[in-house]
């Protein structure tokens, strides 16, 4: 994966002198990746994954992905491994409405996949295909 760069900025007042920790970040290590396709297998762009710890992914997601590009790529970090349940949108909020696209990582089942990501690995390959909901 790419590193993050972030840009710190500290407000002061004129002649206070302040000192930073000249310490960088360490750039995110552990994640998933893939894409977000639509039931023609087309990309779809500026939806986002939503990751939960738990299967029923009824409460407020864990962590939220930036939008897909226009190919329907997403990357996702999170400060630590763990197992997640995923599912993509292109809505915040409340449960999904008539007319938005929604999709989970089922990996084949009918249930939701847990994904187990371990410290220190990227998963690639995690694709999700979304349906308009109707």
């Amino acid at each position: 994966g790419e590193g993050l760069v972030r840009d710190i900025v500290a407000l002061k007042k004129s002649g206070e002198i302040k000192d930073l920790p000249a310490t960088a970040a360490a750039p995110a290590k552990t994640g998933i990746g893939g894409s977000v396709s639509d039931a023609d297998g087309k990309p779809v762009q500026g939806a986002r994954i939503h990751a939960y710890t738990y299967p029923q992914m009824s409460e407020r997601p864990k962590y939220v992905s930036e939008e897909t590009g226009a190919d329907g790529s997403y990357v996702l970090f999170f400060p630590e491994g763990g197992t997640y349940y995923l599912a993509a949108r292109n809505r915040f909020g409340g449960p999904p409405k008539i007319g938005e696209l929604y999709g989970r990582y089922d990996d084949g089942t009918v249930e939701p996949s847990a994904i187990h990501v371990k410290e220190g690995e990227v998963l690639e390959g995690v694709d999700i295909r979304v349906h308009k909901i109707w």
